[in-house]
């Protein structure tokens, strides 16, 4: 939510102020540079973070108390060294995985942005149309690759990959298989739209004002075909447990780990393309039958998105929690789950989005323009979402002994002596958690 706020905001000053005189390939030209600067930032914000590049403070206590606990000599300073060492590592994961997600979700816009920018480019058959996703696809892989080889440097430099480095590497594969899915499965649906109304939506997803009528049986047929890639994943998992033919093609054969990759896409483009399908058969069916505009069309349309994507979640989830033996169906249907939630943020987003251009454009801030009331309310937006957000929410899913947690290899001590330091600490617990 708040990372699509910010990006929708300054992307819509670069609109305003710089697209508008450009013609359709000098846009495509300065949506692919966008993405690749926020691939750049991606990279080197998560370096930073894990401590693979420069040394922030986490990852320096972390080093102070590992290199100290190594030359103790006494069990129970040593544990303690050991206890703080693997806090400061939680503390390392927990910014990298909140920095990855926010990024992330920034990035994958863009590269959205620029795979719809070019599909307005090409010739407005559906043949064309159609290409525009492998054709993005590709470009993408590409970008992988070159990110990829600048991370082998980096972590090469002195001959091995450090635990800061392997955080970075994770986190960073993790962030870009979320990019591919969203941009890939935004341009499929959009194909699917296309070939469904006759007509291409603009980059952003919204229909012309002449076009923005639906018949019922459209928009149902845009949820069953919304239905097709995400039934079809797990479908496929059950009967074959691998994209063999998908994993040659894009990984050509590679180790496991490029062939763990290329499922991950696999499932994400899936489950994208499901949960965007969804998105846009309410938005065609609101249009068609309520005479709403603006803000309280997104929030009308966000409250019928979220009740069916609940519905849908609490379904999923039940038939994931069942005693299934297949790891990959559970992964996939957790995969299902993810891009609904994903989409329940962003519905909830344009209402904000909505809201912000009705606030701008009645000029509630003086002679400040929109474009800049709309920045300065995301960003006040932002700062009051986004830290509560990394403080409370982002931790609840690991608990409190969980990945950024103490780790369970940490040295052991007497438990009389564990004890004696839980009762000393008792005393200071409350202020040391308001602290």
């Amino acid at each position: 939510f708040g990372a699509l706020l910010l990006f929708h905001t300054f992307e819509d000053v670069l609109e305003h102020y710089i697209l508008p005189e450009m013609s359709h390939w000098q846009e495509v030209a300065v949506s692919m540079l966008q993405m690749l600067l926020w691939f750049v930032a991606l990279q080197l914000v998560l370096a930073y973070y894990s401590g693979a590049l420069g040394k922030n403070q986490a990852v320096m206590l972390r080093s102070d108390s590992l290199s100290v606990a190594k030359a103790c000599e006494s069990p129970t300073t040593k544990w303690h060294l050991m206890k703080s060492a693997d806090q400061h590592l939680g503390v390392i994961k927990l910014n990298t995985e909140a920095w990855g997600i926010l990024l992330g979700h920034a990035t994958g816009f863009a590269a959205k942005n620029a795979c719809s920018s070019l599909q307005q480019a090409v010739p407005r058959n559906f043949f064309f149309v159609a290409l525009t996703p492998l054709l993005f696809f590709g470009i993408i892989i590409l970008v992988y690759h070159a990110t990829e080889c600048f991370r082998y440097k980096i972590m090469m430099r002195d001959g091995e990959e450090d635990e800061f480095e392997e955080i970075w590497r994770e986190r960073v594969a993790e962030t870009e298989d979320e990019v591919i899915a969203l941009a890939v499965s935004f341009s499929i649906v959009q194909m699917l739209r296309f070939g469904i109304s006759g007509h291409l939506p603009n980059a952003s997803g919204e229909d012309q004002e002449r076009f923005n009528l639906h018949t019922n049986s459209s928009c149902a047929l845009l949820l069953l075909v919304g239905l097709v890639p995400g039934v079809a994943d797990v479908v496929r998992v059950m009967c074959t447990r691998s994209a063999n033919t998908f994993v040659r093609i894009v990984s050509g054969g590679g180790s496991e780990e490029e062939r763990l990759r290329s499922r991950n896409w696999c499932e994400g483009i899936s489950s994208m393309s499901f949960a965007w399908c969804i998105h846009f058969a309410v938005d065609w069916w609101i249009a068609s039958n309520f005479e709403l505009e603006g803000s309280m069309k997104a929030v009308l349309s966000a409250l019928t998105v979220t009740a069916l994507a609940f519905v849908l979640i609490f379904g999923l989830d039940k038939v994931a929690d069942s005693n299934f033996d297949d790891v990959e169906v559970h992964h996939a249907l957790r995969g299902m789950i993810g891009g609904l939630g994903l989409l329940v943020g962003f519905s909830w987003e344009r209402c904000f989005d909505a809201s912000f251009d009705g606030l701008a454009k009645h000029r509630h801030f003086g002679p400040v323009p929109p474009e800049i009331s709309r920045v300065v309310l995301a960003i006040a937006l932002a700062l009051l979402v986004l830290p509560a957000w990394k403080w409370f929410i982002l931790p609840m899913p690991h608990g409190p002994h969980g990945p950024h947690g103490v780790d369970d290899h940490t040295p052991k001590i007497p438990r009389d002596e564990v004890k004696d330091e839980a009762q000393t600490s008792s005393k200071h617990r409350f202020f040391g958690r308001i602290g």
